[in-house]
Formats: C-alpha cells, sequence, structure tokens
C-alpha cells in the first residue's frame, strides 16, 4: 500500500473517497387510510379505538391493524379528503357515468420537503408543469395514477408520478409516496375539482400576467426597448408554458372529467396578443 504525501495529510492510493448518502423515495405502509385536509392543520376525530396518527400538518392516517373498525370514522371537519389503499381482492361497484367513474381512478400521495433554495424551487415549479398533480398543501400533493399504456398519450410531454418522485429525490428532497390510493367519492366529490381548478387558475394568470408585461415592454420603437431577440426568447418561455398547459387540460379532461378550457383560452388570447405585437416590433 502506497501513500502521497501532502503538506498538510497523508492519503492513501488505495482508499476511496468518501461517498454522500444516497437518498431514495420511501415507500409509505401500514396505514389503512388517509385524510386529507388542504385548509386545516388540525383535525379532531370523534371516540374511536382505531389509532390515528398525525403524518404532517393537514395529514392524518389509521393505522392498519387486527383490530381495525369499519367503517373507518371520518374527522369532524367537512371538506377532507378520505383515501383508501386499493384491494385488488375488493371489487366495488363502479357507477355508470363517465365523470364519476373516472374520479374512482388511483392517486399516489406524495409527500416531500419543500426546497428552500430559489434555485430549486424554480426547478420544481418546472417539475409541476410537467407532471399532472393536485397540490392539496405545502410539500403534500395527489397524482393521479394511470395505466402505462393509457399514459403513452401524454408521455412524449408530461410526466408520470414516478418519474416526479425520482426528479424530487434528485433535486435531494427526501420523499415519501403511497400509490393505489382510492378517493372515497361518496364522500367528496366535488371538492378535488375545486383544487384543480384553483391550482389552474393562479397557473392561467401567471401567464396571462407575463404576457402583459411582455406586450407592455415590447411596444412603439424607442430609445428604451431592449433588443427585439431578448423579447423573443421570453415569448417562447411563455409559449412553452402554454404548450405544458395543453396537455395538462386535456390530461384533467380525459381522466378525471375536469374541464378548463375557459382558463386554457385566456392564455391562448393573450399569447396571440403578444405574438402580434412582436411581429410590428420585427418589421
Amino acid at each position: 500500500m502506497t501513500s502521497i504525501h501532502t503538506k498538510d495529510a497523508t492519503f492513501l492510493r488505495t482508499e476511496k473517497p468518501a461517498e454522500l448518502p444516497s437518498l431514495e423515495p420511501h415507500q409509505l405502509k401500514g396505514y389503512a387510510c388517509y385524510y386529507l385536509s388542504p385548509n386545516l392543520a388540525q383535525l379532531t376525530f370523534p371516540n374511536t379505538s382505531n389509532e390515528i396518527v398525525n403524518l404532517r400538518p393537514g395529514l392524518y392516517a389509521a393505522k392498519r391493524h387486527n383490530t381495525l373498525q369499519w367503517p373507518l370514522q371520518l374527522p369532524n371537519e367537512s371538506g377532507v379528503l378520505v383515501l383508501t389503499p386499493r384491494r385488488d381482492s375488493t371489487k366495488k361497484p363502479r357507477k355508470t357515468t363517465k365523470v364519476a367513474s373516472t374520479l374512482l381512478q388511483r392517486f399516489v400521495l406524495i409527500l416531500y420537503k419543500p426546497f428552500k433554495s430559489e434555485f430549486k424551487r424554480k426547478q420544481l415549479s418546472r417539475l409541476f408543469t410537467r407532471t399532472p398533480l393536485v397540490r392539496i398543501r405545502p410539500g403534500i400533493v395527489l397524482a393521479p395514477q394511470i395505466r402505462t399504456g393509457r399514459f403513452q398519450l401524454y408521455q412524449k410531454v408530461l410526466l408520470r408520478p414516478s418519474q416526479f418522485i425520482f426528479r424530487l429525490v434528485e433535486l435531494g428532497s427526501p420523499t415519501q409516496y403511497a400509490s393505489r390510493l382510492e378517493l372515497d367519492t361518496s364522500i367528496l366529490d366535488e371538492k378535488l375539482e375545486t383544487l384543480i381548478h384553483k391550482m389552474f387558475e393562479k397557473r392561467v394568470q401567471r401567464l396571462v400576467n407575463a404576457c402583459r408585461i411582455l406586450y407592455s415592454e415590447c411596444g412603439p420603437p424607442s430609445t428604451e426597448n431592449k433588443p427585439i431577440t431578448q423579447y423573443l426568447k421570453r415569448f417562447k418561455r411563455i409559449r412553452q408554458q402554454l404548450l405544458l398547459l395543453r396537455w395538462q387540460s386535456k390530461f384533467f379532461k380525459e381522466e378525471l372529467g375536469v374541464d378548463i378550457q375557459r382558463g386554457l383560452i385566456r392564455v391562448a388570447s393573450a399569447v396571440h396578443r403578444v405574438h402580434k405585437r412582436l411581429q410590428l416590433c420585427d418589421t
């Protein structure tokens, strides 16, 4: 065994450099039910012998054990999403309407640690625009889980829940997940749709505002105008965001029966308006 002498220390050639521990997604197990509240950090439950644990603010779970009592009791508060792991041996009756049947789709519950770094927050924001997700609370999202063959319709643009999870891990966020969860639509049908509409309204308004700012900046020629290439670069990013929004709109319409076309039309109209002005500036 030989060594290399330096001014401060001696390193053995046969020694490997220390490696940082790699993160891996952790699967949540041992729970019979999950309770998610978008607005309430604390939930209260009626008297029950089932053990309820608080996983995060606004997220509770009932532990699975031999003495578990069914049906599971609900929290005292309204507006709570209730998700249970799907059992292949249990066949639930399906409703005949298209929207009702799509709402029985499986979901993946994903828990992650929000980033403090502005750079990583921007990277996470890009992941959100490429992944069909429903934001519940900071660090808590639901991802619709569809069959691989079905997702081929979207995979050229959008990411699957598993891809989103591993991208989170690559960014350095400790991540937990529970897959194959079913939303109890008999308790709450409209809450999930409301969350989806609110989430997309924020994205729509952000893109419309970006178009307004760009439209005002690339006005009639003046000494303060920037080179047209800078405006075109910003416009290209906005059009890319519009494309992702179109695909997400298509996904939620086809898979969950949630229509967000009205917001999409607003963005498309704002983008078209900016495009016309940029054409005038380039002449």
